[in-house]
């Protein structure tokens, strides 16, 4: 599998919390906000429908591991 290539004004304005499996999880530099990203590490694509069925999967397994690890 080719190596991931983070759009260049996402890594700039993001700081990467962890590597998850699919995702990288990434929080915003905004210190107005505290949001989290989740970027598939899958060049080419923008949107879930790009994604193939089996990472539209694990992107919404990641979702809920991230969202109840912040609802904890």
């Amino acid at each position: 599998m080719p190596a991931f290539d983070l759009d260049e004004r996402l890594a700039r304005d993001s700081l990467l919390v962890a590597p998850i499996g699919l995702c990288q999880l990434r929080l915003l530099n905004d210190c107005r906000w505290p949001w989290l990203v989740l970027v598939p590490q899958r060049n080419g694509v923008s949107e879930i429908f790009d994604l193939t069925p089996l990472d539209q999967v694990m992107l919404s397994f990641e979702t809920n591991l991230v969202a109840t690890a912040l609802k904890k």
